[in-house]
């Protein structure tokens, strides 16, 4: 509540660095990286072909309009889970946002074990015993730190099975489920 204190500060300062982040996405066959400036009229991205100003908003329905570089862009965003399909001049374009978080439930060594890397609650199981999936394949959805975290599939492989249901709580470490990659024995 206390508009002089530094926690109620969005201008993005931070002591000895600039603010940004990365941001990582599939695009096709490839994976892009942008780095993402914040300041104070906007955003600076770093991209391929160059830095680039942003400005933007988000109205309700994913509506977008957005400064970019001094160009106004208008468009439409839709979100379902990581994929993100953006709408603009009678064209769409899909992107799958890369979880930084997705890859902590890592396969065990001993082969195929994908375990809940906090505590927390299964929200969503999104696949079935028997399912063959691609590496990044969203495996399951674990509510913990009242944030979602997908969980997803580190390689080609099987789902040999889902151990729990959504709903149920489980501990950090706790197998969720048993996978078999490709090739694997």
């Amino acid at each position: 509540g206390d508009p002089y204190s530094p926690w109620a500060f969005t201008d993005g300062w931070r002591m000895n660095d600039d603010n940004h982040h990365i941001v990582r996405f599939q695009d096709g066959d490839g994976e892009v990286a942008v780095t993402v400036h914040y300041r104070p009229d906007g955003y600076l991205m770093d991209l391929r072909d160059g830095c680039l100003a942003v400005k933007g908003e988000l109205l309700d329905g994913g509506a977008l309009v957005a400064d970019l570089g001094g160009s106004r862009c208008h468009a439409r965003v839709v979100r379902r889970r990581r994929e993100l399909t953006v709408f603009t001049d009678g064209t769409s374009h899909r992107l799958q946002l890369i979880d930084p978080l997705a890859g902590a439930a890592e396969l065990d060594a001993a082969g195929g074990r994908l375990a809940a890397p906090m505590p927390g609650k299964i929200v969503e199981v999104l696949v079935k015993d028997g399912a063959s999936v691609k590496r990044g394949a969203p495996l399951l959805v674990l509510e913990a730190m009242k944030m979602e975290h997908t969980i997803s599939a580190l390689a080609d492989g099987k789902i040999e099975k889902v151990i729990y249901s959504a709903g149920e709580q489980v501990e950090e470490g706790a197998e969720l489920i048993v996978f078999q990659p490709a090739g694997g024995s």
